[in-house]
């Protein structure tokens, strides 16, 4: 661990994802995917639950970039907007928990 980095007030934050067999039939998914936009916003979010299956559905905010958001985007390869819609509709509806 002392290789990776730190946020600048030195602590690392953890958010919590968790994919369900009823994925695509749970409500807030199907709201998502109506939304304009909607199928782009699924697709980030089923990217970010696959980059946290190793992590036991964990993604480690590492202080690469300025915010969560910018970082995630960085790692999974998609628009910073699209991105920051996402996360803001995961907090939204309680599918993304911060620690």
């Amino acid at each position: 661990m002392e290789n990776e980095k730190r946020t600048r007030s030195g602590s690392k934050r953890y958010y919590w994802m968790r994919l369900k067999a009823d994925f695509f039939e749970s409500p807030e998914i199907r709201k998502l995917r109506k939304l304009a936009g909607g199928d782009t916003y699924t697709i980030v979010y089923l990217k970010m639950m696959l980059k946290t299956i190793t992590n036991v559905g964990v993604f480690v905010y590492s202080g690469i970039e300025d915010t969560f958001e910018k970082e995630v985007a960085l790692i999974i390869d998609e628009d910073e907007n699209d991105v920051m819609m996402t996360i803001a509709y995961l907090r939204k509806h309680n599918l993304l928990e911060d620690n």
